[in-house]
């Protein structure tokens, strides 16, 4: 068990003591306040991201699913400790158990994995779902068929895969609403992006990443301790 956001948000690790990176934050951090949105976490590991969303959004509720048993019993256990109504069960994206246009906001960290770019990973029943997981593509696709009309989509991806994902954006009538590139050192190129997409049916040419240079201080303080969006917000203008 360990916090985060400042010791709002309790968590507890998953497979072989696994902790979600703080991506997860900051795509919480990224998405459009909603009234008691209903949430669906595909690929929900322990729960990160529906959490720190909740915590700023007070009558939000979560719907996660994953592979990996030990990872639900981690994100229930996480939900019952902070009092945020959630359901967890195990499935993968091409089996959930939901009708489309079932939520008003779908997220996703995928564990894609190419070997081509990535020579290691946590572990090798780790490495089995991310060779076993759907393309990108293939995975957006299926968290916009589950997203109202209107509703929002967010997730976290490598920039390699950008182009592609973009492209099936505005296929399925997607505006970008946010593009973001997360720079964890001011010399190091960038390797995982944010993406928010409104279905709307509205696709415009998608803007250029904006850069969030997650490296600064003050911008961390602000929130991966205090869990600021309006922050956030306010540095990104």
């Amino acid at each position: 068990m360990f916090s985060v956001l400042g010791g709002s948000i309790t968590l507890f690790e998953g497979t072989n003591s696994y902790r979600p990176s703080e991506d997860s934050l900051w795509l919480a951090s990224l998405l459009p306040d909603l009234p008691s949105p209903l949430i669906c976490d595909v690929g929900c590991g322990t729960g990160l991201v529906g959490f720190a969303y909740a915590q700023r959004i007070k009558k939000a509720q979560i719907i996660g699913f994953d592979t990996d048993i030990t990872m639900l019993k981690a994100a229930k256990l996480g939900a019952s400790a902070n009092d945020i109504p959630a359901y967890y069960a195990q499935a993968n994206i091409t089996t959930l158990p939901f009708a489309n246009n079932s939520f008003d906001i779908t997220i996703a960290n995928p564990p894609f994995f190419s070997g081509s770019r990535e020579m290691t990973t946590q572990d090798q029943a780790k490495k089995a779902v991310r060779f076993t997981t759907p393309s990108i593509s293939l995975w957006l696709t299926r968290l916009i068929e589950l997203t109202k009309q209107n509703g929002v989509i967010g997730v976290i991806f490598h920039s390699s895969d950008q182009d592609i994902l973009l492209k099936t954006a505005q296929a399925m009538g997607c505006s970008v609403i946010g593009f973001y590139t997360l720079q964890s050192k001011p010399t190091t190129p960038p390797k995982r992006q944010i993406l928010v997409l409104e279905k709307n049916n509205a696709p415009i040419p998608p803007p250029k990443p904006i850069t969030i240079p997650t490296y600064d201080k003050e911008l961390r303080e602000q929130v991966l301790t205090k869990g600021n969006s309006v922050g956030l917000c306010q540095h990104l203008s």
